[in-house]
């Protein structure tokens, strides 16, 4: 089965008034096939403030590993389903398509964008390709919080606030939501690991009741003696809520829900266990859920030292989304860890 590829790689570009290039080259970050893409872009956007119009073309090199992996048909496969054996060599591809966005309101928006992906002769060729195009289309909307016409997203005495977290628990027995937000948190029976991490942030976005933080962090997985221990790392975003004592400008707490993607060295035990009862794939890659209560630490100790600090709760997740991403091998459950943390903003 062929499955989802994440790339890793460099980009870059540049701006003219007849247009805009961009090159990107990726890797194959996974292991799953190994290959390698480069894809020249040329774009041109039609821009009448709130309407955006934006036609495009695209050059793409597969290599080998890559074509093959997608379009090819080993000896193996060949066996089992009697489709005749195929090898694509290194390929190139031609992709047009149009991005339109439109600004409906000062918070509402609306994107359109359709692609054609038109396909090499040796791709086309293979028994497994039943078409000489691919197509896409995404439609969409959204919501915007804060002052979003204005430039300045966040104001000049925050303008280069960072945060920083350390957190340290173990693996829990229940999802994240509900019982860990009614207080129950008690420790996983079918494994007892711990975790202890770090993470890093960027104020994005600041609002009187909402901020919205781009954070990455590290989690140093200790699960002696079922396995060796390991890393996992996950970049995502935060939206941290605010709330306030009673007629007063000074913080009671804080509450917190983030979403973004984990990549862990090793698969969980907790997780080959949960998956193995049920007979579903595992997945190193998978989705990070994460959310968070906390209070400030200077409501009890006045000190200079801990001024903008907080101890709280936070539960971490790695999910396969109920099976619903292929990007995540459709996997269909995850783990769960809860743990204590310090969080400082400087």
């Amino acid at each position: 089965m062929r499955q989802a590829k994440i790339e890793g790689g460099i980009a870059t570009g540049f701006r003219t008034r007849l247009g805009d290039l961009r090159l990107e080259w990726g890797h194959d970050v996974l292991g799953r096939n190994d290959g390698q893409e480069l894809d020249l872009t040329y774009r041109y956007t039609f821009d009448d403030r709130n309407l955006k119009i934006s036609p495009f073309i695209t050059l793409s090199y597969l290599d080998a590993k890559l074509a093959n992996y997608y379009f090819g048909v080993t000896e193996e496969e060949s066996q089992l389903t009697g489709i005749p054996t195929y090898e694509v060599g290194d390929t190139k591809n031609v992709s047009i398509g149009v991005n339109t966005y439109w600004q409906a309101t000062d918070h509402i928006f609306f994107y359109a964008n359709l692609g054609f992906d038109l396909l090499n002769n040796d791709i086309t060729a293979s028994p497994i390709v039943t078409q000489n195009f691919d197509s896409t289309l995404f439609v969409g909307g959204g919501y915007l919080f804060g002052p979003v016409r204005d430039s300045k997203y966040v104001s000049p005495d925050r303008a280069g606030e960072w945060s920083w977290r350390v957190n340290y628990g173990y693996a829990g027995d229940s999802n994240i939501a509900k019982e860990p937000m009614t207080g129950d948190l008690e420790h996983s029976d079918k494994a007892y690991t711990k975790i202890a991490g770090f993470a890093l942030g960027k104020l994005l976005q600041e609002a009187q009741l909402f901020d919205i933080y781009g954070k990455l962090a590290a989690y140093r997985h200790i699960e002696d003696p079922y396995q060796c221990d390991f890393w996992s790392f996950a970049a995502y975003v935060m939206g941290i809520g605010k709330a306030y004592l009673p007629w007063s400008d000074k913080l009671a707490f804080r509450w917190g829900f983030g979403m973004g993607a984990s990549y862990a060295q090793q698969v969980p035990i907790l997780e080959q266990i949960k998956q193995a009862e049920k007979d579903r794939n595992t997945n190193r890659f998978l989705t990070y859920l994460e959310w968070t209560v906390d209070f400030p630490i200077d409501s009890v100790i006045k000190s200079k030292l801990v001024r903008n600090c907080f101890l709280g709760l936070t539960v971490v997740h790695r999910s396969g989304i109920f099976s619903s991403s292929v990007l995540n091998g459709e996997v269909g459950g995850g783990s769960d860890y809860y743990t204590g943390h310090i969080e400082c903003l400087r």
